[in-house]
């Protein structure tokens, strides 16, 4: 989102448009709140960073914000196949086990202290759509 902000900032102050002043006020209001915060993927329809960059971009070409999108490939070789923000232990049929914590971080953070023998991977479902993929994938 913060990069969403600073293309809008930019492009702000070379347009005309009604409401334009009132957004800049907006926009920087807006990046005092922003908390740095990083993510293990950006670019999907449902994340509104990426949502927010489209718009802008669509909305105001001049803002030079490159449109987002992304797909989950699966990387050969790797555990887990597709990043993202969970506990992954191993892979195998010694431990068969996937635990969606639906939106409680903390549950997830429980279970790998407890971590149950057959638990190969748990974490938070970040949203229906990117949360049941990676699940899926992985």
């Amino acid at each position: 989102m913060q990069e969403a902000l600073a293309h809008l900032q930019t492009a702000l102050p070379g347009i005309e448009a009604e409401g334009a002043g009132q957004l800049r006020h907006l926009v920087q209001a807006w990046q005092q709140q922003m908390k740095p915060v990083q993510y293990a993927c950006l670019g999907c329809d449902c994340c509104y960073p990426a949502v927010a960059l489209n718009v802008l971009q669509e909305t105001i070409p001049d803002a030079a914000a490159p449109a987002l999108a992304c797909a989950f490939e699966p990387r050969e070789g790797a555990w887990p196949v597709v990043p993202g923000e969970y506990f992954a232990f191993c892979d195998g049929p010694s431990c068969p086990v996937a635990v969606s914590t639906l939106g409680s971080v903390g549950l997830a953070e429980q279970l790998v202290v407890v971590r149950p023998r057959a638990l190969c991977i748990v974490g938070k479902t970040e949203t229906e759509n990117i949360g049941i993929e990676k699940i899926i994938k992985n």
